[in-house]
């Protein structure tokens, strides 16, 4: 059983980095283009996942500038953090529902949540 389960998670993990490559970011323009239940709905959806920018502020990931890690030496749980930010945005990928632009709008946001989260690793 934990066999079929694991294989599961990877094939996920294996499909949502492929639609991720090529999945666009979240931009101020479809941010507030997108309705109020959509973007509600996005937001519960970080949050439960831990991928909710600081202080709830969805501008930060359509305007953040990732951190540079080098003039702090090695960080040995960087590998860590960035598989958990895979292993968080896979949940909330998983977590999209509605119409297909719901569902469009919700995994252009998890990503770019995904790549907010492994900028800070």
């Amino acid at each position: 059983m934990y066999k079929i389960i694991f294989s599961l998670v990877i094939l996920s993990a294996i499909t949502f980095h492929a639609i991720a490559e090529e999945t666009p970011a979240l931009t101020k323009e479809k941010w507030e283009s997108a309705s109020k239940e959509d973007q509600e709905n996005l937001k519960k959806i970080l949050k439960n996942t831990k991928l909710m920018p600081e202080n709830d502020d969805i501008s930060l990931l359509y305007n953040h500038k990732p951190i540079d890690m080098k003039p702090f030496g090695f960080n040995p749980f960087k590998e860590v953090c960035l598989k958990a930010c895979d292993a968080a945005a896979i949940v909330g990928a998983g977590a999209c529902t509605g119409t297909a632009a719901a569902i469009a709008f919700c995994l252009i946001g998890v990503e770019s949540s995904r790549k907010y989260c492994k900028d800070h690793c």
